[in-house]
């Protein structure tokens, strides 16, 4: 091979491996899914796993309209994404999630109270006379996760999302520099969750031990636990915000919850199968 022949070969060698970088650069970094189990994701995607239990803070009001979407086979109740006016980030970015049923969730108890002072999803209701509620489930272990990653400053993806096989997705959003911003955990399919309950007295002691730890003056929320990195929950105003919310939580009662949300935890022996009141109906849930 003669030195130009050398040469020329090194040149396209180099400018295939450079469009196959950008290519694969651009499926994995900007809108590619990846569907795997709970278990099992690629060593290539975030090290994420499906977390046994996931928390959603909301208004009062807020639960009894999830409350009002309850279909008569107890499975737990999703919101609609907006398709118009002030969408989530998930919508934002694959404009495909618009109008589909889904509901929003996050792996840390207090993490999901919002995403700053200005994004704070655990409203008060009744003129801050009642405290704002939490839901608490139990995803199946044999769920399809699949990890969605969108990037600022890119324009949205539309299509390549088989719906058909997803329960639950984990939605990334990195920073123009290829950091993570934005964590969120979507329910797709409520058929895979095991167990749901909005009942106070099965929570509150899963929220009394996670303040206990915020005592510690040292203690900051982990960037697997946030919802924004670098965000307002650990700032002083933040904590505080946390604290006060909780507490308004915990000193307070279950009037007004809806029947549907109280009760339906597995109890500590591991019950396979939940039941839970529908009015004067009791329905199954679980595998």
């Amino acid at each position: 091979m003669s030195r130009y022949d050398s040469v020329k070969a090194k040149v396209f060698s180099r400018l295939r491996i450079l469009a196959q970088t950008r290519l694969i650069f651009q499926l994995s970094l900007l809108f590619y899914v990846l569907a795997a189990s709970a278990q099992g994701i690629a060593a290539d995607t975030p090290q994420v796993q499906l977390p046994e239990r996931l928390f959603r803070w909301m208004s009062p009001e807020g639960l009894r309209r999830l409350a009002e979407r309850m279909k008569v086979d107890g499975r737990v109740p999703l919101k609609t994404i907006a398709s118009t006016g002030e969408i989530e980030a998930l919508a934002y970015f694959r404009p495909e999630f618009r109008g589909r049923d889904a509901l929003f969730l996050w792996s840390h108890p207090f993490t999901g109270m919002g995403a700053g002072k200005g994004e704070w999803y655990a409203r008060p209701g009744n003129g801050g006379r009642e405290p704002a509620r939490v839901l608490m489930l139990e995803p199946m272990k044999d769920s399809v996760t699949a990890v969605l990653i969108s990037q600022m400053g890119k324009e949205p993806i539309q299509g390549g999302i088989n719906f058909g096989g997803i329960d639950f997705v984990y939605h990334v959003v990195l920073d123009q520099g290829g950091n993570e911003f934005i964590k969120e955990w979507v329910l797709l399919n409520p058929e895979k969750v095991r167990s749901f309950t909005a009942d106070p007295e099965i929570i509150k002691p899963i929220l009394k031990k996670e303040l206990d730890k915020m005592s510690d003056p040292l203690f900051r929320f982990s960037n697997s636990d946030l919802h924004v990195l670098d965000s307002y929950m650990n700032t002083q105003e933040g904590r505080k915000a946390i604290k006060d919310t909780a507490e308004s939580y915990l000193n307070a009662s279950s009037d007004n919850i809806p029947k549907v949300f109280l009760g339906g935890w597995p109890d500590g022996h591991g019950s396979g199968c939940v039941s839970r009141q529908l009015g004067s109906l009791l329905r199954p849930t679980g595998p």
